[in-house]
């Protein structure tokens, strides 16, 4: 669709700015899908983005995971510094890799007693606690 065009776009400049450095490749939401879980993306939240640290499957993988969840025009439109700061933290080795995951729960305290779901992506967070 039209956000998926932006995007391409926005990435396009992007692959510019970092030749040389990282290579950048766009992929069908619809295809590959266990690729994008191994990246530890959202399921359903397209345009996605995220990098790796090389081609092989056991590579370190980092996933944007700002990414609103309505995605708008004006989002990917003022895309191109937060997305080159993710790059250039990808590249600094300043991530945390990331790992498959489902979302997490919204936020919001459950009450007393209830079983809370630990997904990957709040494992840390919520063993600390």
């Amino acid at each position: 669709g039209r956000l998926d065009v932006i995007a391409k776009k926005v990435l396009c400049r992007l692959s510019g700015d970092f030749f040389g450095q990282m290579s950048f490749m766009a992929k069908n939401a619809s295809q590959g899908s266990s690729d994008w879980r191994q990246h530890g993306l959202p399921p359903g939240n397209f345009p996605a983005v995220a990098a790796a640290s090389g081609p092989a499957f056991n590579a370190s993988k980092f996933a944007f995971l700002e990414m609103p969840k309505k995605q708008s025009e004006d989002f990917w439109k003022s895309a191109h510094g937060v997305l080159s700061d993710f790059f250039k933290a990808v590249l600094a080795g300043r991530l945390e890799p990331s790992h498959m995951s489902e979302s997490p729960e919204d936020g919001q305290e459950p009450p007393l007693g209830t079983v809370r779901k630990l997904v990957g992506r709040r494992c840390r967070e919520v063993v600390e606690e």
